[in-house]
């Protein structure tokens, strides 16, 4: 099946879904709003667990702060839910109670996805992890507190609808959410691209449902039922990109922490920190597998062995700093002489190994001479000094060798023999 055809079925089942819900809403409502904030309910506390779960092995505390801030607003979310007009679970609870704690816990998420990008590569030490819960349960229980003592303000009047205070809260609320999308944007480096997109999708159907909260005047109104459905694509977007992420691919949930350290170690393994180009096992294993294609294909195939002229002249006139210098400049210089196809790496000391692919060795000669006049034309500056460097090269191309060795064996021959001659890059080179 396409990828085409899979997104217009996704799109297909999720337009039937909505509209299942919708048709729901509007002939039992209070089970319909039960439902959705039941999911979404779920939802937070499934991200609270894996995020606590998780400290032990991920250093960012991000997610754990997320996840206890999603924690904190399922609490709320759940009275709310539990005390919703019609319900009955507490009775002799006014409309205005659960409108109370709608705005609480929204209040609690939304400030805490504005401020967790300043958790981005933080890790907690343990004292103000505690410090962390504790602000989140004092904040929790006191929201509850006051609403239950009446200190928090009115969200909803019966027979009078929202408050000023309802309808100023959900804009500033959205507006939360909205600059929330902008301080994560800021930040898009540090994340999975897929994740990144999951986020900002779900705090931009979070401020929409807020925006749909505040029109409507009965608690079961149209308006009240379109912000819900908003909050249904919120959450779906929450749990694709952090629970179901967390799940399928844990080592990408957080920012490509754990693939960032994973590379870094691959570079490491296989580049020449001098130069910057790859080691030399990394290097001969690389060609090894090319030299085997190109037998089995039959396409052309040139080993260049180079060598610096005059690096231990600089190392014993202006000491190894100098000469190491010299090394990394050169490397630089070879990066960018050569195809991305072809392979550039240190072979040792001064030698440098190149594998040019689908190249016979009469035009890597050519190409080895341009590289060798560049280098002779750019002599390099290190403080008041302008020290010139020449490399020599000897080039072979493939035509039976049995193994990788006898090419290169060639080519380091061909090599000596040019730097005997005191021909740089000049020398005629064979296929032996």
């Amino acid at each position: 099946m396409g990828n085409k055809l899979k997104k217009t079925l996704s799109l297909l089942a999720g337009a039937i879904f909505f509209a299942l819900l919708f048709l729901l809403s509007q002939y039992d409502y209070l089970f319909f709003h039960t439902l959705v904030e039941s999911a979404i309910i779920v939802i937070g506390l499934l991200i609270f667990t894996i995020a606590f779960n998780a400290k032990k092995i991920v250093r960012n505390d991000f997610f754990l702060f997320l996840g206890v801030a999603f924690l904190s607003s399922s609490v709320l979310e759940f009275f709310h839910t539990l005390t919703y007009k019609g319900l009955s679970v507490i009775p002799g609870v006014a409309t205005n109670v659960p409108t109370q704690l709608w705005l609480a816990g929204r209040y609690v998420l939304a400030a805490s996805f504005l401020a967790s990008p300043l958790f981005i590569g933080k890790e907690l030490k343990p004292k103000n992890k505690v410090l962390l819960y504790s602000v989140f349960f004092f904040a929790t229980a006191g929201l509850l507190l006051s609403i239950l003592t009446g200190i928090f303000p009115d969200a909803y009047i019966e027979g009078g609808g929202l408050t000023l205070f309802k309808v100023v809260s959900e804009y500033v609320i959205s507006l939360i959410f909205v600059a929330a999308i902008v301080l994560f944007s800021r930040k898009k480096q540090f994340f999975d691209n897929a994740i990144f997109n999951d986020i900002i999708l779900s705090l931009a159907f979070s401020a929409l449902a807020e925006i749909s909260f505040t029109r409507y005047v009965s608690v079961y109104g149209f308006f009240n039922t379109l912000g819900h459905l908003f909050l249904i694509l919120a959450g779906y977007f929450t749990y694709k990109g952090l629970i179901s992420k967390a799940l399928t691919d844990p080592y990408s949930l957080l920012f490509r922490e754990l693939k960032d350290a994973n590379l870094k170690l691959t570079t490491l393994a296989s580049t020449d920190g001098l130069t910057g180009l790859y080691n030399r096992r990394f290097t001969l294993e690389e060609i090894g597998s090319q030299f085997e294609r190109s037998i089995l294909a039959g396409r052309p195939f040139s080993i260049a062995m180079l060598d610096l002229d005059n690096l231990k002249e600089i190392n014993d006139k202006f000491g190894h700093s100098a000469g190491d210098a010299v090394l990394n400049y050169v490397g630089k210089i070879l990066q960018k002489s050569f195809r991305s196809t072809d392979i550039v790496g240190r072979y040792g000391g001064d030698e440098f190994i190149v594998c040019l692919l689908d190249t016979t060795a009469e035009t890597a000669q050519n190409i080895l001479n341009a590289v060798a006049a560049t280098i002779k034309n750019e002599p390099i500056s290190i403080g008041q000094l302008s020290l010139p460097i020449s490399i020599s090269s000897g080039v072979c191309g493939f035509s039976g060798q049995k193994s990788l060795s006898e090419l290169i064996n060639a080519a380091d021959k061909n090599l000596l023999e040019n730097k005997k001659k005191s021909k740089v890059l000049s020398a005629p080179m064979t296929n032996i």
